[in-house]
């Protein structure tokens, strides 16, 4: 550890709004309640583990369920005086919300990735995440943040009673945590939204394309009925297709809005310049109501998902 240098923070405990850390720590509980009970849905069902995109939701759940621990433990440290200078509870804090932070980017990255791929009928799906070629690459992305957030970690060594906070626990490393982690991010949520508007795009070019001209001519030689019914059997495809059309479209813009409204603020917020800790943990706020939603933007979405948690609650 590192000795005290001047960019320790001055703070005392007990200084941070109360309202403010409760809201904190209550979205956190939310959203490890929500999280946890997807996964252990996914983990009783193998079926939801088979589904590519189902796979891919689930697997955003463990991120959120990340940052959701992370939260509680902020909204404690901050409500409680004694907790807000422990440096190893400080320390486990920041890991898991800077670890879940990011795992869930990347993952929220990956869905949007995977249904562009599907649009576009594109190989390299099956190439990436197809059966257990998937697992490989949350493998890889979930190791290398968690290795490379470790491995910068420098605590300093703070006066006793000293609030204990990001700049702490990155020392001396801070000035190479805070550009690379959050220009990172940014990255991540650029390109996610970059392929749900690609993804919604396809979606719009899809439909047209299957879309009915209206200038089909009808053969006199057929029987009247007959060219009725089909005429009647044609509208209701039509109609199935313009609705699967529009809620395609309504969900892939919800998700865009969400992005942008709650994970943008922690990451393009803070990039420009460094906060007041005050308008960080805001931020954090609005990131962990974007992981209180995801469960409901895509985890709601999945049929077997909303029955097996009924069947987990004896719900019918």
């Amino acid at each position: 550890m590192n000795s005290t240098n001047n960019s320790l923070p001055s703070g005392t405990p007990g200084a941070f709004p109360l309202p403010l850390s409760i809201t904190l720590c209550t979205l956190g509980a939310i959203v490890t309640t929500e999280n946890s009970i997807i996964m252990i849905a996914s983990l009783r069902n193998i079926k939801l583990r088979q589904n590519i995109h189902h796979n891919l939701v689930l697997a955003l759940s463990i991120g959120d369920l990340f940052l959701g621990v992370g939260a509680i433990c902020t909204g404690l440290r901050l409500a409680i005086p004694k907790l807000s200078a422990v440096l190893p509870l400080c320390i486990g804090n920041v890991f898991l919300q800077v670890t879940g932070v990011a795992m869930s980017h990347f993952q929220t990255f990956y869905i949007s990735f995977n249904r562009f791929l599907v649009i576009t009928e594109n190989s390299l799906n099956k190439a990436m995440f197809d059966g257990y070629r998937k697992y490989i690459v949350y493998s890889i992305s979930w190791i290398a943040v968690m290795s490379l957030n470790a491995s910068i970690m420098s605590p300093l060594v703070q006066p006793q009673n000293k609030v204990c906070n990001v700049k702490v626990v990155y020392g001396n490393n801070y000035d190479i945590f805070r550009p690379t982690f959050l220009s990172f991010n940014a990255l991540l949520l650029v390109l996610t939204v970059v392929f749900y508007i690609l993804t919604l795009w396809g979606i719009r070019h899809r439909y047209r394309k299957t879309s009915p001209t209206g200038n089909a001519v009808v053969d006199s030689s057929k029987d009247q009925s007959t060219t009725s019914y089909s005429t009647n059997q044609g509208g209701k495809i039509e109609k199935v297709k313009t609705k699967r059309f529009l809620n395609s479209m309504k969900l892939v813009s919800i998700i865009i809005g969400a992005l942008i409204l709650f994970s943008g603020p922690i990451v393009f917020v803070n990039l420009s310049q460094e906060r007041p800790h005050i308008v960080i943990i805001i931020t954090l706020c609005a990131a962990t109501v974007n992981s209180f939603i995801n469960p409901i933007i895509y985890g709601l979405q999945i049929d077997e998902l909303r029955q097996e948690i009924r069947k987990m609650f004896r719900l019918k």
